[in-house]
Protein backbone atom coordinates (compact mmCIF):
# COMPACT_ATOMS: atom_id res chain seq x y z
CA UNK A 1 0.00 0.00 0.00
CA UNK A 2 1.46 3.32 -1.29
CA UNK A 3 1.70 5.86 1.84
CA UNK A 4 1.90 9.49 1.26
CA UNK A 5 4.81 11.62 3.30
CA UNK A 6 4.11 14.03 5.33
CA UNK A 7 5.36 17.44 4.38
CA UNK A 8 7.84 18.31 7.18
CA UNK A 9 7.37 21.99 6.29
CA UNK A 10 5.69 23.62 9.21
CA UNK A 11 2.22 24.83 8.91
CA UNK A 12 1.41 28.27 7.13
CA UNK A 13 -0.85 30.84 7.90
CA UNK A 14 -1.80 34.59 6.68
CA UNK A 15 -0.98 37.55 8.49
CA UNK A 16 -0.95 41.02 7.73
CA UNK A 17 2.43 40.45 6.39
CA UNK A 18 2.33 37.87 3.75
CA UNK A 19 2.70 34.01 5.04
CA UNK A 20 4.40 32.95 7.94
CA UNK A 21 5.33 29.65 9.54
CA UNK A 22 4.84 28.44 13.00
CA UNK A 23 8.37 27.86 13.32
CA UNK A 24 8.77 31.83 12.00
CA UNK A 25 6.84 33.01 14.55
CA UNK A 26 8.26 30.66 17.38
CA UNK A 27 12.07 31.82 16.44
CA UNK A 28 10.71 35.40 16.32
CA UNK A 29 9.26 35.05 19.92
CA UNK A 30 12.53 33.41 20.90
CA UNK A 31 14.58 36.10 20.33
CA UNK A 32 12.45 38.90 20.87
CA UNK A 33 12.16 37.53 23.99
CA UNK A 34 15.57 37.51 24.71
CA UNK A 35 17.55 40.31 23.18
CA UNK A 36 21.37 39.70 22.51
CA UNK A 37 23.90 41.80 22.36
CA UNK A 38 26.63 42.05 19.70
CA UNK A 39 29.96 43.80 19.83
CA UNK A 40 32.24 44.96 17.44
CA UNK A 41 35.41 45.46 18.64
CA UNK A 42 38.88 46.02 17.79
CA UNK A 43 42.15 44.30 18.96
CA UNK A 44 46.03 45.14 18.51
CA UNK A 45 49.32 43.53 18.67
CA UNK A 46 52.07 44.12 21.23
CA UNK A 47 53.65 46.86 18.73
CA UNK A 48 50.44 48.60 17.78
CA UNK A 49 51.24 47.79 14.51
CA UNK A 50 48.40 45.01 13.41
CA UNK A 51 44.39 46.33 13.85
CA UNK A 52 42.11 43.10 13.39
CA UNK A 53 38.41 44.16 13.78
CA UNK A 54 35.80 41.51 14.81
CA UNK A 55 32.16 40.57 15.89
CA UNK A 56 31.16 38.27 18.96
CA UNK A 57 27.88 38.06 21.06
CA UNK A 58 30.29 37.65 23.76
CA UNK A 59 33.03 40.02 24.50
CA UNK A 60 34.79 38.18 27.71
CA UNK A 61 34.80 34.93 25.91
CA UNK A 62 36.19 35.80 22.80
CA UNK A 63 39.12 38.02 23.93
CA UNK A 64 40.17 35.10 26.62
CA UNK A 65 40.02 33.15 23.05
CA UNK A 66 41.99 35.58 21.38
CA UNK A 67 44.63 35.68 24.45
CA UNK A 68 45.01 32.32 24.85
CA UNK A 69 46.00 31.63 21.29
CA UNK A 70 42.72 30.08 20.24
CA UNK A 71 41.24 32.87 18.11
CA UNK A 72 41.33 32.55 14.26
CA UNK A 73 44.58 31.80 12.08
CA UNK A 74 45.09 36.19 11.29
CA UNK A 75 44.64 36.41 15.50
CA UNK A 76 47.48 33.35 16.17
CA UNK A 77 49.45 34.63 13.32
CA UNK A 78 49.60 38.59 14.05
CA UNK A 79 49.22 37.69 18.16
CA UNK A 80 46.47 40.35 18.53
CA UNK A 81 44.95 40.30 22.05
CA UNK A 82 44.88 43.75 22.96
CA UNK A 83 41.31 45.28 22.98
CA UNK A 84 41.56 48.86 22.06
CA UNK A 85 37.44 49.78 21.35
CA UNK A 86 34.71 47.99 21.08
CA UNK A 87 30.80 49.05 20.63
CA UNK A 88 26.98 47.01 21.29
CA UNK A 89 24.62 46.68 19.18
CA UNK A 90 21.06 45.14 19.96
CA UNK A 91 20.54 43.32 16.86
CA UNK A 92 23.61 40.79 15.07
CA UNK A 93 22.86 42.43 10.84
CA UNK A 94 23.73 46.00 12.76
CA UNK A 95 26.62 44.58 14.26
CA UNK A 96 28.05 42.84 11.27
CA UNK A 97 27.14 46.19 9.41
CA UNK A 98 29.19 47.91 11.08
CA UNK A 99 31.98 45.71 11.41
CA UNK A 100 32.31 45.74 7.51
CA UNK A 101 31.70 49.14 7.33
CA UNK A 102 35.03 49.93 9.74
CA UNK A 103 37.05 46.98 7.57
CA UNK A 104 36.17 49.18 4.73
CA UNK A 105 37.71 52.29 6.54
CA UNK A 106 41.38 53.22 5.91
CA UNK A 107 43.86 52.39 9.24
CA UNK A 108 44.14 56.54 10.14
CA UNK A 109 40.15 56.85 10.27
CA UNK A 110 39.92 53.42 12.52
CA UNK A 111 42.74 55.10 14.95
CA UNK A 112 40.75 58.08 15.20
CA UNK A 113 37.21 55.93 15.97
CA UNK A 114 39.33 54.40 18.62
CA UNK A 115 40.71 57.56 20.23
CA UNK A 116 37.05 58.81 20.49
CA UNK A 117 36.84 55.67 23.33
CA UNK A 118 39.93 55.39 24.06
CA UNK A 119 42.74 58.35 23.79
CA UNK A 120 45.57 56.91 25.72
CA UNK A 121 45.16 53.87 23.59
CA UNK A 122 44.98 51.43 26.59
CA UNK A 123 44.23 47.63 26.71
CA UNK A 124 40.55 47.48 27.89
CA UNK A 125 41.14 43.90 28.68
CA UNK A 126 40.86 44.74 33.04
CA UNK A 127 37.98 46.83 32.68
CA UNK A 128 35.63 44.00 30.74
CA UNK A 129 36.22 42.07 34.05
CA UNK A 130 34.20 44.52 36.35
Amino acid sequence: MYHRRRSLAPPFRPTKLGMTSAFDDFCLRGILGRMKSYYVYILTNAGGTTLYVGITNNLQQRINKHSSGLGGVFTRRYRVCRLLYFEERGDVRQAIAREKEIKGWRRSKKEALIRTMNPKLEDLRPKLSR
